[in-house]
């Protein structure tokens, strides 16, 4: 999830390798277009619509540039009615008209062998999907797609024998804990609880001893009892001695994690500790 096929150990060959085939790709798309000018107007200032939005506001990851592929598959059903509107008596053995010589005069021009491109490029980008869909659907039988749905109730039935305060790093992988429970989460990176993720105020990454601190600071205060939730397990070793550390339950089934050369993420797992102060 989120990973990309063409991920190799260096960033600048990576980088170079994505480069072409996206070149590649907007050739093959221009050569498929090429009839229907405006529509090919279309796609290429609503792809560079898309590019520019992505990268002033948001880059994301791959689920997130999906819409490219969504306004191909538009520009090609606008471009397939426009040349039958062109050409309304035309057979469907008969080829479609010419490209417009005044917008694109070279395009009409091309040689034969970009036909089997415009016959076979839409093919194989529809048969990559397939196998790449039904991959994914025989993961997520096997596997669940996130496993904090499976943490939230088991949090909540822990809450239910004994009440305790929430904590949980990293932010960003906790936070669906909070929708789950209707509740506030502390989270050490912010320094204060929270429910959703927030990118838009200053985060720390602090180490598993400031984590314990923080904990060790939170049991001075009612119920005297902490719930520790992590993506992963607490290194053996580094707890204080006035903390009583109990590993509870985790869950690391899921598939959902992210790991590209912009932004790493870790896997969204869920370790539960019970952290109390040592008798």
């Amino acid at each position: 999830w989120n990973t990309n096929i063409v991920h190799l150990g260096s960033l600048t060959l990576t980088m170079l390798l994505r480069d072409i085939g996206g070149a590649l790709i907007i050739g093959c798309i221009i050569i498929v277009l090429r009839r229907t000018p405006l529509i090919l107007g279309l796609f290429l200032c609503g792809s560079l619509a898309i590019e520019a939005f992505t990268y002033v506001k948001w880059y994301g990851f791959m689920r997130h540039h999906g819409h490219l592929f969504l306004l191909f598959i538009c520009c090609l059903w606008l471009a397939q009615y426009h040349l039958v509107q062109q050409t309304p008596s035309s057979l469907p053995h008969q080829k479609p008209g010419p490209v417009h010589p005044r917008i694109f005069p070279k395009l009409g021009k091309l040689p034969a062998w970009t036909e089997n491109i415009q016959k076979n490029f839409v093919v194989g980008i529809l048969g990559l999907h397939i196998v790449a869909g039904v991959f994914a659907y025989g993961i997520d039988l096997r596997f669940p797609f996130s496993d904090s749905q499976a943490a939230a109730q088991y949090i909540r039935n822990q809450l239910a024998i004994e009440s305790a305060t929430l904590v949980g790093h990293p932010d960003y992988l906790i936070s669906p804990l909070a929708g789950y429970l209707d509740t506030r989460i502390y989270y050490p990176t912010v320094g204060e609880f929270g429910s959703f993720w927030q990118t838009n105020i200053y985060k720390k990454n602090p180490t598993q001893s400031e984590l314990l601190d923080a904990v060790q600071t939170l049991l001075q205060q009612p119920p005297h009892s902490v719930l520790l939730i992590l993506n992963q397990p607490l290194q053996p070793g580094g707890e204080p001695n006035q903390l009583e550390i109990k590993a509870l339950e985790h869950f690391d089934r899921g598939f959902l994690w992210s790991n590209n050369y912009f932004w790493p993420l870790d896997p969204e797992h869920y370790f539960i500790y019970r952290v109390r102060t040592a008798p």
